[in-house]
């Protein structure tokens, strides 16, 4: 039904003539945009925050981006590992298929091949003094994606069970209604830096180990045993 959806609408498109006369002003804006483009002085990104177009220095944007880079947990490596850390994740897939614990199909989709080293960039932070960047790492190329997206749909039950867990902010906002407020009491916002890059992955998969051996509802969407999504979830990491 989604791809006949999808064709309708892509018929619907090349059908018909979505042409428009764009006046002086916009044509004013489209060539500040290409002449902009073309400039290598300056960096071109979105905000962290706020849905807004930052115009920043490059040389301002690669100094921040260098010393974030040479801060911990980062290391340099002496070459890319992208090459044999796909060539592991295939290894393992096929021991996994001979094992009858995955089907072809799912050993395709899982697979990679011509994958890329993820690419890591920074998002301004406007609320923030000096404008730090936000790190975040673009995984859609590498060659964990497909893997860790399917293990993300195992997991996904789970996340939802926890008892300090929120949804969206109108969950929060239930919640924090839900507290008897008494004297003394106030609302405080704890931020963590770095968070991602500092969690113990080794404590990690003990408390997922725990949890999955006390809740075996996932064993229905999957043949792979307990020890398979530990060592599929490490390979991630």
């Amino acid at each position: 039904m989604k791809n006949e959806v999808r064709q309708a609408v892509a018929h619907l498109l090349s059908t018909n003539d979505w042409t428009r006369q764009i006046d002086e002003k916009h044509q004013t804006i489209l060539r500040t945009v290409h002449k902009l483009r073309k400039q290598n002085n300056i960096y071109i990104c979105k905000a962290d925050k706020g849905n807004m177009t930052v115009i920043m220095d490059t040389e301002d944007y690669k100094k921040k981006i260098s010393d974030m880079l040479t801060k911990f947990p980062y290391r340099k490596f002496s070459q890319d590992p992208t090459p044999n850390y796909e060539k592991t994740i295939k290894t393992t897939l096929k021991h996994l298929l001979h094992m009858n614990k995955i089907t072809k199909e799912l050993f395709h989709y899982l697979d990679s091949f011509s994958s890329k080293c993820p690419r890591f960039y920074g998002a301004p932070k406007l609320h923030k003094p000096n404008i730090p960047l936000r790190p975040i790492v673009d995984f859609r190329n590498s060659p964990s994606y497909n893997l860790a997206s399917y293990l993300n749909k195992i997991f996904h039950p789970f996340t939802e069970k926890g008892e300090y867990i929120a949804k969206n902010s109108l969950d929060f906002v239930n919640k924090c209604r839900a507290i008897e407020e008494k004297r003394g009491y106030c609302l405080v916002s704890f931020d963590v830096k770095s968070l991602f890059t500092k969690v113990p992955i080794q404590h990690t998969l003990s408390v997922m180990k725990s949890r999955l051996t006390e809740d075996t509802s996932w064993q229905i969407h999957t043949k792979l045993e307990l020890q398979d999504l530990l060592m599929l979830t490490e390979i991630c990491m």
